[in-house]
């Protein structure tokens, strides 16, 4: 039997393996991270019993292969492995593999109310991993800005204008006055504050090939004045009131060519 259902990623359908017959008209809902459908006879069909959904993006078929938990600070989400299929039933994996070798995805809602799929290699999966998903959670903290400030940190969006000065593979270390991550130890050398506009003050930047604080202080005059070990030490970096996140850099620096 089938289980199909329509939701906002452009436009979408899906069949899912399920008992009982074919449902006409099913309410779709989706939870932050996690994909559900209820039947017209009321039956809720999430995790492990999606697997096989077809999930039409566009002129794209999507399968959904497997689902599990990923443990974060704040308790589980779920996590997708999706193939993309082609016509003659040849698939490929939606995702590139993540730092933990994993080529899984997530279901998150857009800021137009649509839900999409993102990748757990990609800098918006890997901030929801860590804790900073874009939805409240039922703590003060802003999570939409400490979600928006981790993306920036993750691509090295300096001057927040959607440049990265970063490579993937590379790591990084990080905590943010929240205590989400507790700033609690010195954690390597101070890369940058972190807002959700981009750099609130830069020390030292990321991978000094793709980016020098001149070059900054050319490129983004806001930042003058808040380059360099003085001007961006810890204490200073989180004393600002925009700042969200801090990060350091881990040495020596694991890259990927």
């Amino acid at each position: 039997m089938s289980l199909r259902l329509a939701l906002g990623l452009g436009t979408l359908a899906l069949s899912a393996c399920a008992a009982g017959p074919p449902p006409a008209n099913p309410r779709p809902t989706v939870e932050p991270t996690q994909l559900s459908a209820t039947t017209a006879d009321g039956v809720t069909v999430r995790g492990a019993g999606l697997i096989g959904a077809i999930v039409m993006m566009g002129a794209e078929r999507a399968r959904i292969d497997a689902v599990e938990l990923a443990g974060t600070p704040h308790g589980d989400v779920t996590l997708y492995q999706v193939s993309v299929v082609d016509g003659r039933d040849h698939a490929r994996s939606l995702c590139t593999a993540d730092a933990d070798g994993r080529r899984l995805a997530l279901v998150v809602p857009g800021d137009d109310g649509r839900m999409r799929f993102t990748c757990t290699s990609g800098a918006v999966g890997k901030c929801i991993l860590w804790g900073y998903p874009p939805w409240p959670i039922g703590r003060p903290a802003p999570m939409r800005a400490l979600h928006a400030a981790c993306v920036r940190m993750v691509r090295a969006d300096y001057g927040g204008d959607g440049a990265t000065a970063t490579r993937d593979g590379t790591r990084i270390g990080f905590c943010d006055p929240t205590g989400i991550h507790r700033c609690d130890d010195a954690r390597h050398e101070l890369e940058a504050g972190w807002s959700s506009a981009g750099a609130v003050c830069v020390a030292r930047p990321r991978i000094a090939a793709l980016a020098t604080l001149g070059a900054l202080a050319i490129r983004y005059p806001h930042l003058r004045g808040h380059l360099g070990l003085t001007a961006c030490s810890p204490t200073r970096a989180a004393s600002d009131p925009t700042t969200r996140i801090l990060s350091f850099r881990i040495h020596p620096p694991t890259e990927t060519p």
